[in-house]
């Protein structure tokens, strides 16, 4: 089983813009530490220095970067999915012991909610496929979301 899933973890590996979709990732995680640098930044100005210009100027940065990285972590995961879309015979192939861990998995995770006293009616769960044994369809795909919304059969 292992392999199967180490067999759909390194289709995206294969693709020629692999490299640069792992480029625009980690550009994407140092625009997040920026920000994270800037709010810092405007932090000190404001409180040390009182100085309104660089408290201002490092907002403006923070807020830019924050939202060019979420821009780009979602541009990444769109090429991913494009990549997998491509790939789909193999992922049907390859894909069936992962259902059949899912299957074997979802009674479990229902038996520990029941048991953490968890109403089942409100667990929900966001997945791409819905053809497993315990789940009901709530919320078919829509425009804005990409995914089912399943619970637990009762």
């Amino acid at each position: 089983m292992l392999d199967e899933i180490e067999y759909i973890y390194e289709i995206p590996k294969k693709d020629k813009e692999y490299t640069k979709i792992l480029r625009l990732e980690k550009f994407s995680l140092i625009l997040a530490f920026l920000s994270f640098i800037g709010i810092i930044g405007m932090g000190i100005a404001m409180y040390a220095f009182k100085n309104f210009f660089i408290y201002n100027f490092s907002l403006v940065l923070a807020l830019l970067a924050i939202n060019m990285a979420y821009i780009i972590k979602f541009y990444v995961s769109i090429k991913i999915n494009k990549i997998y879309l491509a790939h789909i015979d193999e992922l049907e192939k390859h894909g069936n012991i992962v259902k059949e861990a899912i299957n074997f998995l979802l009674p479990k995770l229902r038996a520990e909610l029941k048991k953490a006293r968890y109403p089942l009616e409100d667990f929900r769960l966001n997945l791409k496929l819905v053809d497993y044994d315990w789940i009901s369809v709530r919320k078919k795909p829509s425009i804005l979301r990409s995914s089912y919304e399943v619970v637990f059969k009762k």
